[in-house]
């Protein structure tokens, strides 16, 4: 993927890991994971699983896009990806999630991998001021 936009977020959550591993693998959930994220839902039928397909609705920098997907890994409890099949703003792009037992619950690592199409590239690089900005509390 050429000029790849790729974060990467980790987080501790104090709970075993098959019980974080089903709230996170639930597509009903994923807006209260992301906040750029309106809804998802799956599009093919039977239980979510590899190449299961969905369909998703975000805000990036106040602009809403969609974006179909599928699962192109799926490990329970360690790991799923969702890849970008279809979008008129990213050309490609996946979501990947692995899952990590501790002794204090579970660490969650999620990396985002977005090569975008220009319109989006130039939202991503002047609307990024908005998002680094920390209001006073």
């Amino acid at each position: 993927m050429a000029d790849l936009v790729r974060y990467e977020m980790r987080v501790a959550i104090r709970r075993p890991i098959e019980e974080v591993w089903a709230f996170m693998a639930d597509l009903f959930n994923l807006p209260r994971l992301r906040g750029m994220t309106l809804a998802a839902r799956q599009t093919s039928p039977g239980p979510i699983g590899l190449w299961a397909t969905v369909q998703v609705r975000a805000s990036v920098v106040g602009v809403e896009m969609g974006w179909s997907g599928a699962v192109t890994e799926w490990d329970p409890p360690h790991a799923m990806t969702v890849s970008v099949m279809k979008s008129r703003v990213l050309r490609s792009g996946r979501v990947r999630q692995t899952f990590q037992a501790t002794p204090s619950g579970t660490e969650v690592t999620r990396t985002i991998e977005l090569e975008m199409s220009l319109p989006m590239k130039l939202l991503w690089i002047f609307g990024g001021e908005i998002y680094q900005f920390d209001p006073p509390r």
